[in-house]
Order: C-alpha cells, then sequence, then structure tokens
C-alpha cells in the first residue's frame, strides 16, 4: 500500500512539474511575443496618412529619391528600398500613370526635411543631382518636375551651341511654389542648381 502511495505521489508530482514548466514557457513565448510586438510597433509607428505631405518626381527620362534627410533610400546594386527606408516607412509605390519617372514617391510627415534626387534628362547613363531643403505641410502634395528652361538664341555661335539650362519646379498641389535653375557653363559644361525668382515674383 505504502509503495502504491509513493509511486501516486511520484506521478502526481511528474504532472505537476510538467503543468508548471509548460506554463512557464507559455509565460516566456508570451513575453517573447510583446516584446517583438513592442518592437515592431517602435520600428514602424502607425502613421496618419492624411497627414502626411506626399512628394514626387517628374521629368526627363526617369528620376528616383535618393535620400531623406540621412536615410539612404535605395539601394545602390539593387535598385530596391534600404533596410532603413523599410523601417522608416517612407517609400511608397507609384501610380501606373507616373511609373514611367519613378517607381516610388515619399510619404513624409510634415516639417523641414532634406531630399535628394536623381534625374536622368536623356539616358540612364548620365544623372543630375538635385538636393531640396523644404518646410513641407501637412496633407498637400507636393511634386519636383524636371525641365529644359527654352530660351532665346542670340546671335553668336557660342549661344546656338549652349544647351537650354535644366530647372526643377517644386509644385504644391497645383501652384509652382519654387524654381530652381542650372545654367550653363560654357568652361566647365556645369553649373549648380539655383534658386531662381518666379515670373509671379518679379516686379
Amino acid at each position: 500500500m505504502r509503495q502504491i502511495m509513493i509511486g501516486l505521489a511520484g506521478i502526481l508530482g511528474t504532472v505537476l512539474l510538467t503543468g508548471c514548466a509548460t506554463q512557464i514557457k507559455q509565460v516566456k513565448n508570451l513575453e517573447i511575443t510583446e516584446r517583438a510586438h513592442t518592437l515592431v510597433l517602435s520600428v514602424w509607428p502607425k502613421q496618419d496618412e492624411q497627414a502626411l505631405a506626399t512628394v514626387h518626381c517628374s521629368g526627363g527620362h526617369r528620376c528616383q529619391f535618393t535620400t531623406l534627410n540621412h536615410i539612404q533610400l535605395i539601394d545602390r546594386q539593387t535598385g530596391r528600398p534600404t533596410e532603413d527606408a523599410n523601417r522608416a516607412t517612407v517609400l511608397r509605390y507609384e501610380s501606373m500613370s507616373k511609373m514611367r519617372y519613378a517607381p516610388y514617391y515619399l510619404a513624409v510627415a510634415a516639417g523641414l526635411h532634406e531630399l535628394r534626387v536623381q534625374f536622368y534628362p536623356i539616358t540612364l547613363e548620365r544623372a543630375e543631382q538635385f538636393t531640396l531643403i523644404h518646410d513641407f505641410k501637412s496633407g498637400r502634395q507636393y511634386q519636383l518636375n524636371l525641365f529644359r528652361d527654352r530660351q532665346p538664341k542670340v546671335d553668336s555661335l557660342l549661344s546656338m551651341a549652349a544647351p537650354d539650362p535644366l530647372c526643377v519646379d517644386l509644385i504644391e498641389n497645383t501652384h509652382v511654389i519654387r524654381r530652381f535653375c542650372r545654367p550653363f557653363d560654357p568652361e566647365t559644361g556645369l553649373g549648380e542648381f539655383i534658386e531662381a525668382q518666379l515670373p509671379s515674383q518679379m516686379g
């Protein structure tokens, strides 16, 4: 009888220990899941899409956003979004109507941002680097559009041979609010984008 009682106590103890181990394991798994969930929430915070400003690019053969502030957006080797860009959740797929110019656009929080864009005016072999620092407003749609500012030619061989300046307009909703142009330098063949006055600002 004593042996039977000892045997039952051993079995009961084993069952209790097994149940306890299972409970501890479940608690640990729950803690890991909660920590992982917290990590996900901290890396990919929920954003109110209506409060964001969207920034698109167009013009030339192609364009793409390369950096936002200090975040490298596109991997130079693969042409795909970087891990940092995915964590920041700032890139969105562009609509099919604008896919010809860029596969992605930006969705950023309101405030001052520095954007760097690569434009390809003619071919993918030569890129034009453009940097913009701007205070973006929430809920607004912005577009950076590259174009050539057709200038009247004067009667000189140098003027006739010089290409028209490249310009980039910053459009907010439907209005051009800033313009940057890169005049042709006959000595170097290059120049920097300089902010220009809009026709509405002259006079």
